[in-house]
Parts: C-alpha cells; structure tokens; sequence
C-alpha cells in the first residue's frame, strides 16, 4: 500500500483515520497548535472549496433578482426572467423598458 503523504506539506506521512480521514502529519498538526496558543488560526488545504462556492454563487445569482428596485421594473430581471414579464408588470412599465 502506498504511503499517504502529509496534505499540507507532502514531506512527511499523514494521520489516516476512520472518521475523518486524511489528517495532516504531527509535525503539522504541532505547528498547529503552536500558532494557537499564539492566535494565529490554522491553514487548512481547501482552496476548492472557495472555487466551489463562487460556482454555486454563480450558478444561482438570478434566483436573488428581484422584480423592482426603488418601484421601478428591474431590467436584469427582465433578462433572466423574459417568461415572468406579463406576471409582474403591466403595458405601461414593459413600454418604459
């Protein structure tokens, strides 16, 4: 079986366990708590993560557009929403867009 290196600086091996999975090494995890006790917070390898919400920030921005802004007919809406436009607003304000 190969050997699992450490996930933050990939020299020395890594803490494997059952419940949480690959944990980085001692020499890290002491570095750790180190800079606990000098209140610097840990670094934690999870750049994905932030690629990951930006993805769901843009995947869902339209779902927070919202009809009117200041009581007049917001155009993003009206881009993301071309099949809502007779449910929200009448004649007048589709003629002012």
């Amino acid at each position: 079986m190969k050997k699992i290196l450490c996930p933050r600086c990939g020299k020395e091996p890594a803490i494997v366990d059952k419940t949480y999975g690959v944990l980085p090494g001692k020499k890290c995890q002491a570095r750790d708590a180190k800079s606990a006790f000098l209140k610097i917070g840990p670094q934690f390898v999870n750049i994905s993560k932030s690629d990951r919400i930006q993805h769901q920030r843009d995947y869902g921005a339209k779902d927070l557009l919202q009809p009117f802004i200041r009581n007049r007919p917001n155009p993003e809406f009206v881009r993301a929403y071309p099949e809502l436009i007779d449910d929200y607003y009448n004649k007048k304000e589709i003629k002012n867009l």
